[in-house]
């Protein structure tokens, strides 16, 4: 990196001890690559200032063939943390478990709390999970001992890390160690009800689930824990008792976890059945102070994941019969495209009245615009940037109201909805200080992707809308919630430049982009958008979330099959 007053970075002699100082302040504090000049190209993104590293040492000539005194080094595994993060720590620290030993597990303990959450959110309240956390360590050795591993893990991944210490294992081994203690104590705890019916033992289970995104590529590890560990950890108690208090608050951070498995892997949530939906209306009756749009987001991804879990099953059933649907078959099909239908309008619905068409800012009332609004252009968002949005709190929010799901069924519609017509790229200065609301951008541009790819990529759902089937068709008289080309590739280049902004900004957990990314890596067809995709993916695996390795081998495998195909066909 380059300063402000052309300074490039400093020559150094052959026994010159000073470290060479390439990154910002702000890059080098989010561990990531500083690029293009000053200011750099993060820091752009970011509209923030762009300023060197304090220096560690004066930037006057040293004499390199002089022998310079002995610098006052400090013990490896000594733990450094910014004057920021000292107030954290110390309120960390004073409530660790006694039985963790001060050399080794405390500091990993703290660098959970003080480093991996600012740059891992999953809620955007990050304060009040530390809270929850530190509080709730002294309950069980499950979720202590799961926290040490993905903060020994994160602190091994430090190609600058000091952390090694004498006569001990690495970050990395004590990570594994402290894994399988977390596992040990979980099955032997399972054994008596009663001792796992507490929340220390729900988020030991998901930070579990977590350290397998870290290590496992295949994600088998993930899907068990969330599909069969946390599920059953769950229904030990009454979906009340996540009203309130530290329930809550790990119901709503697993909610986009459980979404993203159901609908990566076209299977049932169980947060579609009536006791569930009913507790996330009753969540927000009880208190709206940390509602957010994306609430009302997530809502309308239940019922997207329930329909694609049904059209999956149809077609299962259709194909033991040599693919000749039965008039039953038949009728839930034209359910199953009106539920298709009426979700796609509760998105467009959502997007109109979560943001103004002409600021992209949020709007403050929730109105019913008689049509679909459209990003701005670049120049009208630059433009628009007010303090307005550099506030998100809940009041500037529409009512939560619009996210209670309705009791009926959606009856069929002889309309189509219009999707919304986006150009291909805009500007989220203006929604910077939310990323919560960014990582909701970016899913609603991929469930939008997803719910038309359920109708579009199984040749049985016609796109017409034919007064007699074919025999082999399922498609009924009722619209499908499909896209046309054009549609679909405004959302994949939304979703591109809203991923490029969320990594760059660093605060959101990487892991949550791969589920857009997958979808919009499924519809381009565009090689130079392709390899953005793959570029993210990767940088998400390069800090710390490998399992985003294996959607880009999936990504390439079914890329090839297109080219064998189209070379096949012509």
């Amino acid at each position: 990196m380059i300063d402000q007053a052309g300074n490039s970075p400093r020559a150094l002699g052959p026994l010159d001890r000073r470290t060479i100082v390439r990154r910002c302040a702000a890059c080098a504090k989010r561990k990531v690559k500083c690029q293009g000049g000053w200011p750099c190209n993060a820091c752009q993104l970011r509209d923030e200032s762009c300023v060197p590293q304090k220096q560690s040492r004066s930037s006057t000539s040293v004499f390199v063939n002089v022998s310079p005194k002995p610098r006052e080094t400090k013990p490896k595994g000594t733990l450094v943390v910014s004057k920021n993060d000292s107030q954290c720590v110390a309120s960390i620290s004073s409530r660790m478990p006694r039985a963790m030993q001060p050399d080794r597990e405390s500091l990993y303990f703290v660098h959970f709390f003080s480093k991996f959450l600012e740059v891992n959110s999953f809620t955007g309240k990050d304060d009040m999970q530390r809270e929850i956390l530190s509080n709730l360590c002294h309950q069980s050795p499950i979720l202590t001992n799961s926290i040490v591993a993905i903060g020994a893990l994160d602190v091994s991944r430090d190609p600058d890390s000091s952390w090694q210490m004498d006569n001990q294992k690495s970050p990395k081994v004590a990570a594994i160690q402290a894994y399988r203690d977390s596992i040990l104590q979980l099955r032997s705890a399972i054994a008596n009800p009663a001792a796992v019916q507490n929340d220390a033992t729900l988020w030991g289970t998901f930070f579990l689930s977590l350290f397998e995104l870290m290590t496992d590529a295949t994600g088998k590890g993930w899907l068990k824990h969330m599909s069969y560990g946390i599920y059953c950890l769950l229904q030990l108690h009454e979906p009340q008792y996540y009203l309130s208090g530290p329930g809550r608050s790990f119901f709503l951070t697993l909610r986009i976890s459980e979404l993203c498995r159901s609908l990566m892997s076209c299977d049932e949530t169980f947060l579609a059945q009536r006791p569930w939906r009913d507790l996330v209306a009753q969540i927000w009756a009880v208190s709206t102070a940390d509602w957010h749009p994306k609430e009302a987001l997530f809502d309308i991804l239940v019922d997207v994941a329930a329909c694609s879990s049904g059209v999956v099953k149809l077609l299962q059933e259709t194909s033991k019969n040599s693919n000749q649907p039965t008039p039953q078959q038949r009728a839930r099909a034209e359910i199953l495209a009106a539920e298709g239908t009426a979700s796609q309008a509760k998105l467009f619905k959502w997007y109109s009245e979560t943001f103004d068409s002409s600021t992209c800012t949020f709007t403050s009332t929730s109105t019913s615009p008689s049509s679909i609004l459209s990003f701005p252009s670049p120049a009208s968002s630059f433009s628009s940037l007010s303090s307005s949005s550099s506030s998100s709190s809940s009041s500037s929010y529409p009512s939560p109201s619009s996210s209670i799901p309705p009791s009926t069924p959606p009856t069929p519609s002889s309309t189509p909805c219009t999707p919304p017509a986006l150009p291909p790229s805009f500007s989220l200065r203006t929604i910077k200080h939310d990323p919560q609301l960014m990582l909701a951008l970016a899913y609603y541009h991929g469930i939008c992707i997803f719910l038309s790819c359920t109708f579009d990529f199984y040749p049985c759902w016609t796109r017409s809308t034919p007064s007699t089937p074919t025999p082999t068709s399922l498609c009924s008289p009722s619209p499908c919630p499909v896209l046309s080309a054009s549609e679909m590739n405004a959302h994949v280049l939304a979703i591109l430049e809203i991923c490029k902004y969320v990594l760059a900004d660093g605060r959101l957990a990487p892991v949550l982009l791969v589920m857009p990314l997958e979808v919009a890596g499924a519809k381009s067809h565009v090689e130079v958008h392709r390899m953005q995709i793959v570029q993210m993916l990767r940088e998400v695996a390069k800090r710390g979330f490998i399992v985003a390795d294996r959607f880009v081998l999936g990504l390439q495998s079914r890329w090839e099959e297109e080219v064998e195909e189209e070379g096949g066909t012509s």
